[in-house]
């Protein structure tokens, strides 16, 4: 070895002829060794590394882990199914990931039993499936008296609030209040029958005048429609006329079936009078005027909105006609549609909340005044009959 080290690192080297080839002498050589010889060891010391570390560590650094978002306690190292009900599997966060290992690490907690996720009174100490194929759940040291419950034939069940929010369920603190059963349904403005009325003359006449003549027209109570000329009514006007003057003649007179018989006729044709609907204070006016009027005036018995309208100017009326139909809105119908199983909860007098799509964020109260006895039978409905005040005209008909 030594001589040979001198040779090399002799500058004056020869071979001999049919030997190597002379070439001069190479310092890089010795660089690339050095380098090939540092690798070397620096490989051999991360293998060393590696080697305290523990391939575990190493292998949990690289794999990722999956589980099923319906059974989180069933994981796995690959992406895949889960084989109890067949949903894909998740990668859990890191905060999953580590709390699974706190989970699943035999120091901190200790497994009591595992118990049936269905049914928390069947357990078994070891790992098992139910008949449906869902694993047991693990139950840990201190979770022991949530499980058990006071009730016979009960169990407390215990859920995580990442299974809670999976689930949807809601809990709510137990108090004291009044139940309530809602109903909701659908209905429609109607107006109240009670309050519709149709103008009739119960004379024979010719309408002269229309003083209301549009439908729609509002009309207060007392005001005049139409004005009619009747030669029945200026006759039984002149009758009037005459037992009066004939009264007043006669009331001094010295025989009393006279007198007597002069007040009969005059009460007779104040009575027809009355009877053809002219008012009282008319016929005040044609005692003291003494004229005949040739046309008769026609009023409104309630106040309201005109919804149909027959009379014409001209017309020949008779009093099988009917001139005017007014409606008074003040107070209309809820026609309610409510279906048979929900009878068992409604009463007349109960109150109901009406709302209108069409006045967001305004309701309207009524008494609920009838039952039908009927139910329809291609809806099987039942209508329920609600009163509601509508002094402002809101609600409107159909």
């Amino acid at each position: 070895m030594a001589e040979t080290e001198d040779r090399l690192s002799s500058p004056d080297v020869e071979t001999a002829p049919g030997g190597p080839s002379s070439a001069p002498s190479r310092p890089w050589l010795k660089l690339v060794g050095v380098a090939l010889i540092s690798i070397g060891l620096g490989a051999f010391g991360m293998a060393l590394f590696l080697g305290k570390q523990g391939p575990a560590a190493h292998f949990n650094a690289k794999v990722d882990l999956y589980h099923c978002p319906m059974h989180p306690t069933y994981t796995s190292d690959k992406p895949g199914d889960c084989p109890i009900c067949g949903m894909k599997l998740v990668p859990v966060e890191a905060e999953g990931r580590a709390g699974h290992a706190a989970t699943a690490s035999p120091g901190e907690r200790k497994v009591v039993f595992y118990r049936s996720p269905m049914d928390p009174t069947i357990r078994s100490d070891k790992p098992a499936r139910d008949s449906m194929g869902m694993d047991f759940v693990p139950v840990y040291e201190g979770e022991r008296d949530a499980v058990s419950s006071s009730v016979p034939g009960r169990a407390v069940v215990t859920i995580s609030s990442e299974r809670r929010q999976v689930l949807g369920v809601r809990s709510e603190e137990v108090r004291k209040m009044p139940l309530a059963h809602r109903i909701r349904t659908v209905g429609k403005v109607a107006m109240d029958e009670r309050l519709l009325r149709q103008v009739r003359t119960k004379v024979d006449g010719y309408i002269e005048h229309l003083y209301v003549d549009f439908t729609g027209q509002f009309v207060k109570r007392g005001e005049r429609l139409l004005s009619i000329f009747s030669p029945d009514l200026v006759a039984t006007q002149q009758e009037y006329l005459l037992a009066l003057r004939g009264r007043d003649r006669l009331s001094a007179s010295a025989v009393p079936s006279a007198a007597e018989g002069s007040s009969a006729l005059l009460g007779a044709a104040r009575q027809r009078l009355l009877l053809w609907d002219i008012r009282p204070a008319d016929i005040e006016k044609l005692e003291k005027t003494g004229q005949v009027t040739r046309t008769l005036n026609v009023y409104s018995e309630i106040g309201g909105y005109v919804i149909q309208k027959m009379a014409y100017q001209g017309m020949k009326v008779t009093p099988a006609d009917a001139l005017y139909e007014i409606a008074d809105l003040s107070k209309v119908w809820v026609l309610a549609d409510v279906y048979e199983y929900n009878l068992s909860s409604i009463t007349v007098g109960m109150q109901g909340v009406i709302s209108v799509a069409s006045i967001p964020g305004k309701e309207w109260k009524g008494r609920i005044s009838f039952i039908s006895p009927t139910v329809e039978g291609p809806t099987r409905t039942v209508k329920v009959r609600l009163e509601v005040d509508n002094t402002r005209g809101d609600l409107k008909p159909e």
